[in-house]
């Protein structure tokens, strides 16, 4: 299992360099109502919007740690940034290059942070009822089948989830929807595969070289 010390008080982000942040999606209430507060207007409707309570806590909590963290490392008031969705719901900063991107499943979300190549990230709970099957069927690529049905039987979970998380996240740094198709032989992308925590997969892809991949622990 990857270690997520604490990170450093004073942060920055070199070229070359990843940061990968894990969140737990559990505050207190005290810090739910603190991270309540850094919402813009849009971003309170959005969670209004959603029906199912979780879901809706969950989307406060990870928007508002995305706002610390950013805020962290640009020196600004976490609640004055001003944030963009893109063509499929990807969100950016306004007027800065720094690129990342936020994924949450569970009781856990992940956030991929770069400054100078476009990343993605996907974060998913190992579900041990799901039919991955009929999900491999309608999206998954010959090659990609092939490497599900390389793996023993027994295996083949665990594998499905690691495939799943790459190609995610590889269509989340391209930008693209899961109707997408992520090339993972073409062009310059290099990815991560690791377990956030017990039953938990995620994958990092970013463009270009990666020099350094950093972890850390938010509280």
């Amino acid at each position: 299992m990857t270690l997520w010390p604490s990170p450093p008080a004073t942060r920055s982000l070199p070229p070359g360099e990843v940061h990968l942040w894990r969140i737990p999606l559990t505050p207190s209430a005290e810090e739910f109502s603190l991270l309540h507060t850094l919402l813009s207007s849009d971003e309170l409707q959005r969670a209004e919007r959603l029906l199912d309570r979780r879901k809706a806590q969950d989307f406060i909590v990870g928007r508002g740690r995305l706002r610390q963290i950013l805020a962290s490392y640009l020196h600004v008031d976490p609640a004055a940034m001003a944030l963009t969705c893109g063509k499929h719901g990807k969100p950016a900063l306004t007027g800065n290059a720094l690129q990342f991107n936020l994924s949450h499943s569970g009781d856990w979300a992940l956030l991929a942070l770069r400054a100078d190549a476009a990343i993605g990230v996907d974060l998913e709970r190992i579900d041990p009822a799901l039919d991955y099957k009929v999900l491999t069927t309608r999206f998954f690529t010959a090659a990609e089948n092939a490497l599900l049905l390389a793996a023993p039987i027994a295996q083949r979970r665990r594998r499905f989830y690691r495939l799943w998380t790459r190609k995610e996240a590889l269509l989340k740094g391209q930008g693209q929807g899961f109707s997408g198709s992520a090339e993972d032989e073409a062009g310059d992308w290099q990815w991560q595969t690791f377990w956030l925590a017990p039953g938990y997969v995620g994958t990092m892809a970013s463009e270009g070289e990666i020099l350094a991949l950093r972890r850390w622990q938010v509280g």
